[in-house]
């Protein structure tokens, strides 16, 4: 607060103690008159000290100030994910896993600050799964990744996944720093064939039809297929008037009696598919007949 520019406000910056002297007892530097501090080389290491205490001392030559200088370290990107190991080897899993179910469990660790930008852990399926079957989760916690079914899996479709996967963070790294194969793992997805119902084109089949047709007229040919490509053979149920026949073999339905309108005039049965080799496995759909009227009554 002296006069300006005289010798009594000329001021002088020195530094007097640095705590921690990590990695060196001399890390800053202050410029005598400004007060500008500086780093005496580039050796600052959040992992290994985060903030320094600095004891700066500054004189006019005759009165002198001591101020303690507080000096936080920011981390920055400037470590990559390593995988802890970069094969996981075979998966075999049944093509009717659920959706949402953990496969398998993967883990890459990062050296910079925990739980901040540069150290979470992303983790991206990079090659092998165009139709994204997969989906890998991370634990905030621990950054370890969880693979999941992410689609209903087709053993018909795709037996065999070969998945590159790569670990990266949301923070860019610093400049100069890249990653590399530390942060990339494969592992394969073996799918294993489960032997399938076989499926009907439509869950519900409606056909209209005279009531004068002859015995013996084809109404409808329903179709079912089996996803393992087994013989199927067809049936009819609920066919409580006998109305209707099925070919076995190709699943054309006949009229099997004269009909009635009056009678009945919506008549509904149930078809079944069951595999040949395999008499468990069926699945069913509905038939239903719209028996339309004809002139066949006189008056009375």
């Amino acid at each position: 607060m002296d006069k300006e520019n005289t010798i009594n406000s000329r001021l002088q910056f020195r530094i007097v103690e640095q705590n921690p002297k990590i990695p060196s007892e001399n890390l800053f530097i202050i410029q005598q008159e400004a007060g500008t501090f500086q780093l005496s080389s580039s050796s600052l290491n959040k992992r290994v000290v985060s903030n320094y205490s600095v004891m700066v001392e500054v004189t006019d030559k005759v009165f002198t100030t001591l101020c303690d200088v507080k000096i936080n370290v920011i981390d920055i990107n400037d470590q990559i994910p390593i995988f802890e190991k970069s094969d996981y080897g075979k998966c075999t899993i049944l093509e009717d896993t659920p959706v949402g179910e953990v496969i398998l469990e993967i883990q890459a660790t990062d050296a910079d600050e925990p739980f901040t930008g540069s150290s979470q852990i992303i983790y991206q399926i990079e090659e092998g799964d165009q139709n994204k079957n997969f989906i890998i989760n991370t634990d905030p916690e621990t950054n370890r990744g969880f693979v999941k079914i992410n689609k209903v899996l087709d053993f018909e479709m795709s037996s065999t996944y070969n998945l590159t996967v790569k670990a990266t963070n949301p923070e860019p790294l610093v400049h100069g720093v890249q990653y590399n194969s530390s942060s990339i793992a494969y592992f394969r997805v073996v799918v294993a064939d489960v032997n399938e119902v076989p499926v009907f084109s439509k869950n519900t089949y409606i056909a209209p039809i005279l009531e004068d047709v002859s015995v013996g007229t084809l109404v409808m040919t329903v179709m079912a297929n089996d996803p393992e490509g087994d013989p199927i053979r067809y049936t009819l149920e609920s066919n409580k008037r006998n109305w209707l026949r099925i070919d076995e073999s190709s699943g054309a339905i006949y009229t099997a009696a004269p009909l009635d309108r009056e009678v009945e005039y919506e008549y509904k049965v149930q078809v079944t598919a069951t595999e040949q080799n395999k008499t468990s496995q069926r699945s069913t759909a509905v038939f239903i007949l719209y028996i339309k009227d004809v002139n066949d009554n006189p008056p009375g």
